[in-house]
């Protein structure tokens, strides 16, 4: 890893590296929402080593995701030590709240991912975080009001098979949506691995009866059953659960639009409350990428599952330019 930094960003002029950081010890959180991750890092290095200010920007010359802004610098004479606080490229997507267009409910979404990162992004960085003009072949869909950027992401690209890639090109953060890289037949998680694992599989609600809006006989009503495979049908014939396998929630949803929105927001619900089959995952050292699935099992519950890493953790010493880092992944929600 080799780590530049620049003067502090001013958005009408140029940005001006100023060198390398060749000693610092180095603390880095990059991560989905839910993971906890709080997406920024911080460098400690000696109080004369570089003369980097808050508002400077640092970022990985060989491409990786590590870079930010510099928003808060902590002196300690006694140890004449200097510790940088950096915000990353994620966590300022972030910090940037998406709201509905005027006169408009909602900001509506449709289409492929990097065109909607795109019309979120809307010049709010002044110029400086960009979407990819490629392509992702990943198409999204949804409607959000006052949602940041990076929750609406990690809430859409779990589903579609995507993932945020984001890189530093000397002059702009540039993000963009790419494949999610499934390596679960390669690599599967599990107790012989000899790392902690959580997993926890109980019962949840398999039945919700979703009440929209009207009075009486005229209310919008959508009924959704779990199968015993966990797939969800609407249909009361499709083999569902009955008897004292039978749990039913109601969800009451009186401000709905349509019977569709309803019917999506029941889906949603459904998950949420249905039966739970988890398994988190830490401490794995491979070379994956936030969003990139791995399979996953646990003996005792019998779970077997893909999922999702959702969480990276760098930290160690750099010294003489020479890196001596570890990284730490958290797999699950």
């Amino acid at each position: 890893m080799d780590l530049i930094y620049t003067e502090p960003y001013d958005p009408i002029m140029s940005i001006k590296e100023l060198g390398y950081i060749r000693n610092c010890s180095i603390d880095v959180d990059l991560g989905t929402v839910a993971s906890g991750a709080d997406n920024e890092f911080e460098i400690k290095l000696g109080l004369y080593e570089n003369n980097i200010k808050k508002g400077a920007l640092i970022y990985d010359e060989s491409g990786s995701e590590i870079g930010g802004i510099v928003y808060g610098v902590k002196v300690d004479t006694s140890n004449q030590t200097l510790t940088l606080k950096c915000k990353t490229w994620r966590g300022m997507l972030k910090d940037h709240i998406v709201k509905p267009p005027k006169n408009e409910d909602y900001f509506v979404f449709d289409g492929d991912a990097n065109e909607v990162l795109e019309m979120m992004i809307n010049n709010s960085y002044d110029d400086f975080i960009k979407a990819a003009k490629s392509a992702s072949n990943i198409h999204i869909t949804g409607r959000i009001r006052y949602k940041d950027i990076l929750t609406t992401l990690d809430d859409v690209l779990s589903d579609a098979g995507g993932r945020i890639k984001i890189t530093f090109d000397g002059e702009r953060a540039i993000c963009e949506v790419v494949p999610a890289i499934d390596v679960s037949d390669k690599i599967c998680l599990d107790n012989d691995y000899g790392i902690p694992i959580n997993a926890e599989d109980s019962y949840g609600y398999n039945h919700i009866i979703a009440l929209g809006k009207g009075e009486l006989k005229e209310r919008q009503l959508c009924e959704l059953w779990v199968k015993e495979d966990g797939s969800i049908t609407d249909n009361a014939n499709d083999n569902i659960p009955c008897g004292l396998k039978l749990r039913t929630y109601i969800y009451d949803y009186s401000s709905v639009e349509s019977l569709e929105e309803l019917r999506k927001a029941a889906n949603k619900k459904l998950r949420e409350i249905g039966a739970i089959k988890n398994l988190e995952i830490s401490q794995i050292e491979l070379n994956l990428e936030i969003g990139d699935i791995v399979g996953a099992a646990e003996r005792v519950t019998g779970i077997n599952m893909k999922k999702q890493v959702t969480r990276k953790i760098i930290k160690g010493d750099i010294i003489n330019g020479v890196s001596f880092l570890t990284t730490e992944l958290k797999v699950g929600d």
